[in-house]
């Protein structure tokens, strides 16, 4: 029985760094078993098929994969496709501004309850953040592009690495995944 996850890798392709085509993203998937690999923009974001037991180990194998294969030390965040359904019902900041002020962070484990209890939202102006579970919220008004409240500041705060994406992109990823389940069930010789 296969599982559909997302993938989310932190820091590829942004600003000419750690330059990665889609095509080599696709094959470090499917050489770790995954199937029906599909990437979108250039920024690290996959939806795929895979029988590996759980989100930790196609994360893990993917790391190790793109380390052994092109080169490429970086965090692979995933959740499966339910996941990052519940992931855009639960955002409290949704009817507040427009799509585009609004941004996900992806954690890649629970925080310690003491750190978030920790972070001072005073310091972002008018840019609002709520953590639930492994995922960051955030309302960014004047732009991510110019938020305090980006990966380095949760990463520093919370101990954790964290990957950020905007409200587009979320949502995109999740119907491609709704797509790949369509897929799925009505092929039901479709298998990894």
């Amino acid at each position: 029985m296969s599982t559909i996850y997302i993938a989310f890798i932190k820091g590829i392709n942004v600003g000419g760094h750690r330059s990665v085509s889609q095509g080599d993203l696709r094959q470090v998937f499917e050489a770790v078993g995954a199937c029906d690999v599909a990437t979108y923009i250039q920024s690290g974001n996959l939806v795929l098929r895979s029988t590996m037991p759980d989100a930790a180990s196609v994360a893990a194998a993917a790391e190790a994969q793109m380390a052994s294969q092109l080169g490429v030390q970086t965090a692979v965040i995933v959740r499966r496709a339910d996941e990052l359904a519940d992931t855009i019902a639960e955002n409290p900041f949704l009817g507040k501004g427009e799509p585009s002020q609004l941004h996900v962070t992806f954690l890649t484990t629970l925080p310690d309850p003491g750190r978030v209890a920790g972070l001072d939202s005073t310091t972002s102006g008018v840019d609002e953040f709520v953590v639930i579970g492994r995922t960051i919220y955030l309302h960014c008004p004047g732009g991510y592009g110019r938020t305090k409240l980006n990966n380095g500041f949760f990463e520093k705060k919370l101990r954790l690495t964290a990957t950020t994406r905007n409200w587009r992109t979320v949502t995109t990823m999740s119907a491609m995944a709704v797509e790949l389940t369509t897929v799925a069930r009505s092929d039901p010789g479709h298998r990894v």
